[in-house]
């Protein structure tokens, strides 16, 4: 009897002890997986606020877009990554939501440059004016 008390409690050790190595496992992949979250989130945050042009403006090329009206803005933004206008879809998706552009993209063959920024591509494509900033000539 006094055997099989042992046994017993060597084995509810063992469990335990597995338990909290289980549990240290997954508090590890939740930081792991925070720290992900938070890099990816600053990558493309800084992508999407520090926009820069696919070429400079000495070596711009002029490329004729046409947006169709059933085409959504992560397809427009593929679009424009085939032509080699910009690097990724999704900062291009983020940077119309968070412009004053949001929802006025408009159907239509445009003619955009490589030394154009993001911005500047939404004003087009939504028939906007666009603005010379301060200091660049």
């Amino acid at each position: 009897m006094e055997q099989k008390g042992k046994h017993s409690k060597k084995y509810a050790v063992a469990i335990s002890g597995a338990k909290s190595v289980v549990r240290i496992l997954v508090y590890i992949l939740i930081v792991l997986f925070i720290i992900y979250l938070g890099k990816t989130g600053y990558g493309l945050g800084y992508e999407v606020f520090n926009q820069k042009q696919a070429d400079e403006p000495a070596d711009a090329k002029y490329i004729s877009v046409t947006i169709t009206e059933d085409m959504s803005v992560y397809q427009i933004g593929e679009m424009l990554k085939e032509e080699g206008l910009v690097e990724k879809p999704m900062v291009f998706w983020m940077q119309e939501k968070v412009s004053d552009y949001r929802g006025k993209l408009e159907p239509g063959t445009y003619e955009v440059t490589t030394a154009q920024t993001i911005d500047e591509m939404l004003a087009t494509m939504s028939h906007a004016e666009v603005e010379e900033e301060d200091g660049e000539s």
